[in-house]
């Protein structure tokens, strides 16, 4: 039996939307809550070059990206999973992590992906630590917005041994990270509790938000926001009904499923839809979603044919006898990146119909480059507008830099500044040169 009604949820939701920050309410303009940033991780890197293996992940060539030169001349690679996208993605590689693992590759990566911090002595376990804040948890705090925390999403399953890898609050402070879209689709909406609120509240908050547009500190921009605010406080029965009964019930069936391999995608792709609802209607400034664990031991299911372990697949471990329908098993990987990427385009898609991807930063990236544990050629795709900082539609080289430097280039792109209104320029290990990289950037 349903716990909640459709009706429960928007009661709650519309007296639960957020009141954006309004700067020059409050004498702090520098807070404003600026472009969403979404980050999708996966595992065990992408099927590139790497010894004696050819390119099957990047495009052909650098320069400009089109759908029909990702769909035709770069088929076979991974990256034509995103054709229908092509102008409104900036690819980017030659990338690197600055600082070596101290005890395992996966968790090394992982630990200076979001962060560009050095990595922590070994622990008791397989795990060391970032030893510094990932960006989420920069983008979350500049905000009221989910009282200054980044979504962190999972999809996948949990064997034990290294799980979440990818946000944390600062150094050694690993946040974790929620499986279950129905569990996180109730609570930000409001449905585990105060579902006997009336629909009177709306009215109230509406006559509140009325009262504020009217006041002459209101700058032009805030007035933007306030509006943007009234709007999705009045047309949230709308919003929320881009989750149709269908995935509603999706949701509650993948409860107690979503760490299982046959359903592991799919949650991931529940997961979206919710990231496009939150981002909507300003339920978060900035969203993680990691699929697969440190490792991503995952069986994953490719055309009816269900693979071997994905790490193994990865590292090129796997008896030749379990191919199947792939001659190689870089290809078989191939076959996992584009499974990966599927999700991503669908997240695209989510955000896409709910008018936010050209507002939003939005990246899809993997913590170690190849299955050989490299930590250069950092596989970086990046989709959406933000603040228009970012050039679209281009396939990029960075010529082996650190990674700080697409760290801070993404933050610049969300819209925030330093106090003196300059870009940002360094994020990550003091020690780290930092600097904006001028191939991301637009004009």
């Amino acid at each position: 039996m349903r716990s909640a009604t459709r009706r429960d949820f928007l009661r709650a939701s519309a007296a639960a939307l957020p009141l954006p920050f309004l700067g020059s309410l409050q004498g702090c303009a520098g807070e404003a809550s600026g472009h969403p940033l979404v980050v999708v991780r996966a595992a065990s890197g992408v099927a590139q070059a790497d010894g004696e293996e050819p390119e099957r992940f990047w495009p052909t060539q650098l320069g400009a990206l089109t759908s029909s030169l990702l769909r035709e001349r770069d088929a076979d690679r991974g990256i034509s999973e995103l054709a229908d996208y092509a102008d409104r993605l900036l690819l980017v590689r030659g990338t690197r992590f600055p600082f070596a693992a101290t005890h395992e590759a996966h968790s090394g990566g992982g630990n200076q992906l979001l962060t560009a911090a050095r990595v922590s002595p070994s622990t008791d376990s397989v795990m060391t630590y970032a030893l510094g804040e990932s960006i989420d948890n920069w983008v979350a705090r500049q905000s009221n917005v989910n009282n200054g925390e980044p979504l962190t999403l999972y999809a996948g399953r949990r064997d034990d041994y290294g799980e979440e890898v990818l946000s944390y609050r600062g150094p050694m402070q690993l946040r974790g990270a929620e499986s279950d879209p129905w569990s996180v689709y109730r609570r930000l909406t409001g449905a585990d509790g105060g579902s006997e609120m009336r629909a009177p509240v709306n009215e109230l908050i509406l006559a509140r938000l009325a009262a504020l547009s009217a006041s002459p500190r209101l700058s032009a921009a805030d007035k933007v926001r306030l509006e943007q605010h009234t709007d999705s406080v009045r047309d949230f029965e709308l919003m929320t009904a881009r989750l149709s009964e269908e995935i509603e019930a999706a949701m509650e069936d993948s409860a107690g499923n979503s760490t299982l391999d046959a359903f592991s995608l799919d949650v991931a792709r529940l997961h979206c839809d919710l990231i496009a609802l939150v981002l909507r209607s300003g339920r978060a400034s900035a969203v993680t979603l990691q699929i697969g664990d440190r490792l991503d031991n995952a069986n994953y299911t490719i055309n009816g044919q269900i693979c071997p372990a994905y790490h193994s697949v990865s590292h090129r471990s796997i008896d030749e006898a379990k191919l199947g329908q792939f001659a190689s098993q870089q290809e078989m990987h191939l076959g996992v990146n584009r499974l990966h990427l599927g999700v991503f385009r669908y997240l695209l898609d989510r955000l896409d119909d709910s008018d936010m991807l050209d507002r939003s930063v939005v990246v899809f990236v993997s913590d170690v480059s190849t299955g050989s544990h490299r930590y250069d050629q950092i596989p970086w795709v990046i989709a959406g507008g933000g603040d228009g900082t970012l050039c679209q539609g281009r396939y990029v080289d960075a010529g082996n830099v650190t990674h700080d430097r697409v760290l801070a280039t993404l933050l610049t792109a969300t819209g925030h500044r330093t106090a003196t209104g300059e870009p940002i320029t360094r994020f990550g290990d003091e020690s780290l040169e930092g600097g904006l990289l001028d191939v991301m950037m637009s004009g």
